[in-house]
């Protein structure tokens, strides 16, 4: 899996992603999306080279995340069943009666 559109990495997002240290939790707030999926997918590529598996929360609907990770070059046939990703609607998966996920 190769992604081109992170390829350049002197976005300085991109260089913080690329040097994380393994087994962090990070949270990601965007103003621009183009450039917040580059960084998810990149996450996602460094992770998936370590043997690691993501969980993803988002507020959009799992299956458009799983159409545009694979326009960012994520093959999303090799990543499903090694269910090394999961990614979950927000919405959904908050129960706001009990206050938790």
């Amino acid at each position: 899996m190769k992604n081109n559109n992170t390829e350049n990495v002197d976005y300085h997002p991109i260089k913080f992603i690329d040097h994380l240290d393994r087994n962090k939790h990070i949270v990601l707030l965007f103003d621009n999306e183009k450039y917040a999926y580059w960084i998810i997918s990149r996450d996602l590529l460094n992770g998936l080279k370590n043997n690691e598996s993501r969980i993803f929360f988002t507020p959009d609907d799992p299956e458009t995340v799983e159409e545009r990770l694979s326009f960012e070059g994520i093959d999303m046939n090799i990543i499903k069943p090694k269910k090394s990703l999961s990614i979950y609607d927000i919405e959904k998966s908050y129960d706001n009666k009990l206050g938790y996920f």
